[in-house]
């Protein structure tokens, strides 16, 4: 059984959307397949991946029951996966097997987490699998996962700094408004609780004060 604290020391925090790599065995031809994914940890035990049912990843969990969630900083590597047509796949050299999951790692990785599917959940074009965590390593120290809110927090404080200083054009500070409140809806999405939602509340209440709305 695996404790919250052990999880803790990966700094991921339950509810929290995170980018990372998720990796399977193709049922076809059990090559690895590697996608960029956000997933969400429930608590200490299970976390979250939501694949659209049409995805090699979604077909490949269905059938192995199994994946790895790997944590990269690497955008080489999100770019390579992302665009299936466009891009040259990862070659086999940069996977090794799980040790507790049937499925490939990113020997690269700074963190991962080998999952084994014990509930899917399917609503219209997307799914909803529930996995149990089997093994977890972290081999970067001190680790800090990819979440979006971070930078749409600095995005937003940089908007709100223009905002400030061209306040007499109403244009301009509506579209950068705009781009706030979209940002917001996303931090509210991956970072629900904590200091990222709430310091966009701040920002707004800044911007507020300084246009006097």
């Amino acid at each position: 059984m695996l404790k919250i604290s052990l999880l803790a020391k990966l700094n991921l925090i339950p509810n929290y959307i995170y980018e990372t790599i998720v990796t399977t065995y193709n049922v076809e031809d059990n090559l690895p397949n590697a996608a960029p994914m956000g997933i969400m940890l429930l608590d200490e035990q299970k976390v979250v991946i939501s694949p659209f049912v049409t995805t090699q990843t979604f077909k490949n969990i269905k059938t192995n029951k199994a994946a790895v969630i790997n944590f990269t900083q690497d955008l080489e590597i999100f770019y390579r996966s992302t665009f299936s047509e466009m891009r040259p796949k990862l070659p086999e050299i940069v996977f090794e097997k799980a040790n507790e999951v049937e499925a490939p790692v990113l020997k690269d990785a700074l963190a991962f987490l080998e999952i084994r599917a014990q509930e899917i959940q399917i609503e219209r074009d997307r799914s909803k699998i529930i996995g149990e965590i089997a093994r977890w390593v972290a081999t970067a120290s001190p680790f800090h996962p990819l979440n979006r809110g971070y930078n749409l927090v600095l995005e937003s404080l940089v908007h709100a700094t223009r905002i400030i200083a061209f306040k007499d054009d109403m244009r301009k500070v509506t579209t950068l408004k705009n781009l706030i409140k979209r940002y917001q809806e996303i931090v509210e999405k991956v970072a629900p609780t904590g200091k990222l939602t709430k310091l966009m509340v701040r920002i707004q209440n800044v911007i507020e004060k300084e246009l006097g709305d």
